[in-house]
Parts: C-alpha cells; structure tokens; sequence
C-alpha cells in the first residue's frame, strides 16, 4: 500500500509538472506570436511610408563625418517617395543642403551587388558615360568643383563621403584635373564661376575630394538608380551602436 500510494503520489506531482510546463510553454508561444505580429505591423508600416527596404540603417564608418557619425541610425525614402536625387551642383544652385551640406545622401550597393555592405555618401553630380569626373575641392575654407583626368564608363551619380578628403597641394592640381581652373558657385549671380588655377597659387595647400568611383581598390561605378535603397532623410544619434557591438 505504502509503495501503491508512492506512486500515485508520485504520477500526481509528474502530471502537474507537465501541466504547469505546458501552460508555460503555452504562454511563451503566445509571447513569440505576439512580438512577431507587433514587429511585423512595424516593419510592413515602416516600406509603406518609406517605399523601401531596408528603412533604417545603422551607419558603420566615420566617412560621413562631422555631419552623419558611426552608429546613427539613419532613415532612408524610396526613390518613388523623394521623386528624384538632387546633386551637390544642383543642392548649390537651389540652396538645398541635407544633412549639412548641398544635395542628397544616398544609400546603395555598390556596382549594384546586394551581397557586399552598402554604402552611404553624398551625391556630388550625375554624369553621363565618356564624361570627366567630378569632384570637390577645398582651398582657403572654399569649395570649389574640378573634374580629373578620368572619364566615366557608364552613366551615373558620382558620390564622395564627406569626410573623404586627402591633402594636395595646388600646384599638383594642373596634372590631376582636366581643366586649368576650377568652378566656385557664385551665390549672387547663381552661378559657378569659373577660377584659373594660376590664382591660387598664392595657396600652398588644398584638400581634394575623393569620389567612390575614384577610390584606390574600390572599382566602383557611377551609381545607377537602381543600385540606391533609398535617400537619408532623418538621423537617429548613436541608437546604431547596439546594432554594431552585436
């Protein structure tokens, strides 16, 4: 009797045990189920404001300092919310800056490969294939805009990451760039003025831009509209770190 009523006793706790497991597991299901609907709602939300994927980027790299940061998280529209990508050269001549500065900046994978990391630079001009490259130059607290000896072998936005600049000196311009002068815009007449190189020689040194599709190694291509996931719009400051210690 005794070892009867062990048993039972026994088979009592082991069936409540596998109650209170299953009641358990039941509610972490529900948890699971939950979340999953909650962060889908979110997500499916997020593409039909934004018209792209992904929306929210976390930044990786101080190539857009001082005015984007590492660990941003930087929230991006779809070319079909924004209608079309303004330029450094077209920012200059509407007086329309992003993100401190003339023009749009732009996230794309580079020569469209959507296996490699994405990229995200401002946009400096468009061009068309056989056309020079241009990039930014700056003399003396200016900007200016030159175009190198380098022509494009396929049409597209031309993109530098703010601070992606190497030190030059002026005199070294007459063999790197393709013209001997330079455009500075001239706010009052709206317009880029040209300036002989010859008259800044009274500059010992310069900083010259440094396009992605001039960058050592990187064989990078104008980018194409297709290549782009979206166009940054807001800033989140430094919420990105989380997702870059992980």
């Amino acid at each position: 009797m005794a070892i009867r009523g062990w048993i039972l006793t026994f088979c009592d706790r082991f069936n409540f045990k596998l109650l209170t497991s299953f009641m358990d597991w039941k509610g972490i299901a529900r948890e699971i189920i939950s979340t999953i609907i909650i962060v889908g709602a979110i997500i499916g939300i997020g593409i039909a404001i934004t018209g792209t994927w992904p929306f929210m980027v976390a930044v990786q790299s101080g190539s857009m300092e001082p005015h984007i940061h590492k660990g941003d998280v930087i929230i991006l529209f779809g070319l079909n919310r924004v209608g079309k990508v303004v330029t450094w050269i077209d920012g200059s001549k509407s007086d329309y800056k992003m993100f401190g500065d003339y023009g749009d900046v732009i996230v794309y994978y580079p020569n469209g490969d959507n296996g490699k990391t994405p990229i995200i630079h401002r946009v400096i001009a468009y061009v068309h294939k056989g056309e020079y490259i241009p990039t930014l130059i700056k003399i003396n607290g200016r900007v200016y805009l030159g175009y190198v000896k380098v022509k494009a072998k396929v049409s597209g936005f031309i993109t530098q990451g703010d601070a992606n600049y190497e030190p030059c000196k002026i005199q070294d311009l007459k063999n790197l760039l393709i013209y001997n002068y330079v455009l500075l815009y001239n706010e009052t007449e709206k317009r880029f003025d040209k300036v002989n190189l010859s008259d800044l020689t009274k500059f010992k040194m310069c900083k010259l831009g440094i396009p992605d599709q001039l960058a050592p190694d990187w064989n990078i291509e104008p980018v194409k509209e297709e290549w782009i996931v979206g166009v940054a719009k807001f800033r989140i400051p430094y919420v990105g770190w989380v997702r870059l210690l992980i």
